[in-house]
């Protein structure tokens, strides 16, 4: 009930990560308003009232602690709850976005029962601001852009089941972790096919090349998004391979290993989506 008629400002530059954490606030009421990067969520706030704001720390532009930080000048946004949005909790986000001045954390991927408490906590005492109903989509944000609907009940059901033989993703565990939406877990499953393939070939030209920071670059992308789809064994071995890459102690092996099962994974997608047994 507290998220009812609230304006939440989402600054996420992952599309996948947009839908989802939108579609989650709007079955609760809230008024979502998406913008893609620290400068563009600035803008958003200098044009609407919001009640609370969800902030990704690694973007493009203008990062979270940066637009943070620059935020926290405006004494009108003194009091304005910021949350982190991190998949890297572990690895000294937390400290780091404390210091910019947000004042929590969400990990990624997204969990609804942690996203909601958390956000709870911050809008207690907070009044409901104008509605949003009208803000046009813009430079400076978005509200409900979202193509890819399946309203086919049937067609829906059918791609669970080709989903669920998959052997390195637990559907029903993912889809519990959005509220039981089926629909929104297809969507999800659907947009990474068609949106992610490039992973591999981006990760194994870094190989090529040995550049690690591509690849950790790479592999931090594909975190979340394997956590959000139910992979979690090959979310595990994003971070502990992000963790090596960081510290210099990976092996290009290692590398390599992920990367065969990472294009495994994203062939297995594409067949069950392409409606092939």
């Amino acid at each position: 009930e507290r998220l009812r008629g609230r304006a939440i400002l989402l600054i996420e530059d992952n599309r996948i990560n947009q839908e989802v954490v939108q579609d989650l606030l709007e079955m609760f009421g809230a008024n979502v308003v998406v913008a893609n990067d620290g400068l563009q969520g600035i803008q958003a706030l200098r044009r609407h009232p919001f009640d609370l704001v969800l902030m990704d720390v690694h973007m493009p532009n203008m990062d979270g602690l940066e637009a943070t930080a620059e935020i926290r000048k405006d004494r009108e946004f003194a009091n304005l709850p910021i949350l982190a949005l991190t998949a890297n909790a572990l690895d000294g986000d937390l400290e780091r976005c404390l210091a910019a001045g947000m004042n929590d954390y969400i990990a990624k991927p997204i969990h609804p029962d942690q996203l909601f408490s958390t956000m709870a906590r911050y809008l207690v005492d907070v009044p409901v601001t104008v509605s949003l109903a009208g803000t046009p989509a813009g430079t400076d944000g978005m509200v409900g852009n979202r193509p890819l609907r399946f309203d086919d009940r049937g067609g829906c059901e059918m791609l669970l089941v080709r989903l669920m033989r998959i052997p390195e993703i637990d559907v029903p565990q993912a889809v519990s972790r959005m509220m039981g939406r089926q629909d929104l877990y297809v969507q999800l499953a659907c947009r990474i096919s068609a949106e992610r393939a490039d992973m591999v070939e981006k990760l194994r030209e870094a190989l090529r090349q040995n550049n690690r920071d591509a690849m950790i670059e790479v592999i931090h992308g594909a975190k979340s998004i394997l956590g959000m789809l139910g992979a979690d064994a090959l979310q595990q071995r994003c971070i502990l391979l992000q963790q090596k890459l960081g510290a210099g102690d990976a092996a290009l092996d290692e590398v390599a290993s992920f990367l065969v099962q990472l294009e495994s994974l994203l062939q297995h997608l594409q067949t069950a989506i392409a409606g092939q047994s």
